[in-house]
C-alpha cells in the first residue's frame, strides 16, 4: 500500500521473532512473496517501467531494487539471521511456486 502498486499475496516465505526490541516490545517481521497484479503485465511486455508512488505519511523514498543487490547490503552481512532470511527470499523468487522451503538446502546465499 505504501508504493502504490496493486499486488497479489502468495505465501509467507519466512519470518522472524524477536524480543525486548523498540519499547520493550516483541516484533515479528514477515517476508511475503508477492506478484505484481494482473494488469501491470503489458506495460512489463513493453518494457515499460512500473511506477512506485511513496505514501508521504509513511515512507519518504520508494525505488526499485535488484533483490541480490538487497540481500548483500552491509546492513546484513554480519546477521546469520538475516542472511538466512535473505537467502529464502532469493530462493523463493528464483523459483516461484517451485520454492521448496527451509528444508531444501542446496542452495545457500553466500
Amino acid at each position: 500500500e505504501e508504493t502504490g502498486l496493486e499486488c497479489v499475496f502468495d505465501r509467507i516465505i519466512c519470518f522472524r521473532q524477536a524480543h525486548g526490541g523498540l519499547f520493550n516490545r516483541s516484533d515479528m517481521f514477515f517476508v511475503c512473496l508477492c506478484r505484481l497484479a494482473p494488469h501491470y503485465e503489458e506495460k512489463l511486455r513493453e518494457g515499460s517501467e512500473i511506477e512506485l508512488l511513496p505514501q508521504e505519511e509513511e515512507i519518504l523514498c520508494a525505488d526499485w531494487i535488484d533483490m541480490e543487490d538487497y540481500a548483500q547490503q552491509g546492513v546484513w552481512k554480519e546477521s546469520p539471521l538475516y542472511k538466512e532470511m535473505n537467502g529464502a527470499m532469493l530462493k523463493a523468487a528464483r523459483h516461484g511456486i517451485e520454492y521448496a522451503g527451509a528444508d531444501n538446502k542446496e542452495e545457500t546465499s553466500d
